[in-house]
């Protein structure tokens, strides 16, 4: 009698939860889980950043990456960055650039102090430029330098 009850229960929970997973399954053509019109929207954008990983000129500013090498960096070029970029000078000697009337200047942020106008760009440490202002903010290269950029720049 005990094998009967125990072996109805089994079947009742068993058809209990195959129940419930049948009609839980994921939405139908009138009431999407998702819609297409979002699914499509995300697809472009995850397209745009791998195709942004193979070619950096078709990424968004924001997102470009680039590693700026000494053969490429004349000394006394000067870099210009965009506002939001990030960089941090690996090798070499730089000096800031800043509008000579602008508040703060070049932000280092890993000590959290303003890099003025003039000033030595540290090593190692991750600078952001906070905005763009009269010829823009950016680093003179004086000696052999190689940065790691993420951002947007212009050498000049």
């Amino acid at each position: 009698m005990k094998k009967i009850i125990s072996y109805v229960c089994f079947v009742a929970i068993a058809l209990i939860t195959g129940v419930i997973i049948v009609s839980a399954s994921g939405g139908t053509a009138s009431d999407p889980i998702i819609s297409k019109s979002y699914f499509e929207q995300r697809l472009g954008e995850e397209r745009d950043w791998a195709q942004g990983l193979l070619d950096p000129s078709l990424a968004p500013k924001w997102q470009r990456f680039a590693i700026l090498y000494q053969d490429s960096l004349p000394i006394g070029k000067t870099i210009i960055f965009d506002e939001g970029t990030e960089f941090i000078i690996r090798t070499g000697t730089t000096n800031t650039i800043t509008a000579l009337n602008c508040s703060g200047g070049i932000s280092n942020v890993t000590t959290g102090v303003d890099l003025p106008h003039g000033a030595t760009a540290p090593a190692n440490r991750l600078l952001v430029v906070p905005k763009k202002d009269g010829n823009g903010r950016g680093i003179v290269i004086k000696t052999s330098t190689i940065i790691m950029v993420k951002g947007g720049y212009e050498i000049r």
